[in-house]
């Protein structure tokens, strides 16, 4: 996950904060950038499996991210910092407005479906060509919402917060060893749980315990719209996405077989396949 060949940048956002963004692939050959958005304690290392494919990376420009308090971008230490709906969509546009996209797909993974709803709530469907939920949230903190998520990892929430390292050492392995639908490779596995642990238990609190509801966003979608998800998740159900796609009519839904809450990873050439065909298909 560590082998991206691409053109780094560090862009600040409204507030100041750097973030730290990979750029590969062609521009400007009639099809709009691929924008992709980790998830809850990652990188954009997450998307090495799509950063490194040799059909996406000739056929489109593709965009990933380090969220703010991860990866290589800055790590404020004021919780509204991280639950604050506004600044994580200006973080969006600040990319969008510092590499010049007007034409973007925003491809969100878990969390990340929050944020293409905090995009959404803060400047609609401007510069967006279509969005991609990947085994995606899209309430956080909201309890009609959430029995979509497994009850295993709603467990292990308090722990992997926690300022105890021993506890939070327990509670985050856990949760990285229900991702997959079989154990992931010990490298990967070691790379995902370091990559929460430079988190520090503050942001890990803050973003777990923000409140704020995608709901309404998700009503007012009229770009085309893909649901992605892995069929034994246990992360963010399939019941998730069902209700996603309920919500979104014209949304069109694929389920990976014999797959986690990393479908990117796990079934990456069939997700890949998908993505380009999905992209390929959007009015341009």
């Amino acid at each position: 996950m560590t082998n991206v060949q691409a053109e780094s940048h560090f862009i600040p956002s409204t507030d100041g904060t750097k973030l730290h963004v990979l750029t590969t692939g062609p521009r400007n050959n009639g099809y709009p950038s691929i924008f992709f958005l980790h998830g809850f304690g990652q990188s954009l290392y997450s998307w090495s499996p799509q950063l490194e494919d040799p059909v996406l990376t000739r056929r489109f420009h593709l965009v990933a991210i380090d969220l703010r308090g991860h990866g290589q971008s800055d790590k404020p230490t004021q919780q509204e910092a991280y639950q604050n709906g506004q600044q994580w969509a200006e973080d969006i546009r600040a990319v969008m407005d510092a590499l010049e996209l007007d034409r973007v797909v925003l491809v969100g993974w878990s969390y990340g479906g929050i944020f293409i709803c905090d995009y959404l709530r803060a400047f609609g469907e401007d510069r967006l060509a279509a969005v991609v939920f990947v085994d995606a949230s899209f309430d956080v903190g909201i309890a009609e919402t959430m029995h979509l998520l497994g009850p295993e990892f709603l467990a292990l929430g308090p722990g992997m917060s926690s300022d105890d390292t021993a506890i939070a050492s327990r509670a985050i392995s856990k949760f990285v060893d229900i991702m997959g639908f079989k154990p992931l490779e010990p490298r990967v596995r070691y790379e995902i749980i370091g990559c929460i642990f430079t988190l520090t238990p503050d942001t890990r609190r803050a973003m777990s315990t923000a409140k704020r509801s995608g709901q309404p966003q998700l009503a007012e979608v009229t770009v085309p719209t893909m649901v992605m998800q892995g069929r034994e998740d246990m992360v963010v159900t399939k019941e998730s996405a069902k209700w996603l796609v309920e919500r979104v009519r014209h949304a069109k839904y694929i389920e990976y077989r014999e797959c986690g809450h990393v479908p990117f990873l796990e079934k990456a050439a069939m997700f890949n396949k998908d993505l380009e065909k999905f992209v390929t298909s959007v009015d341009l």
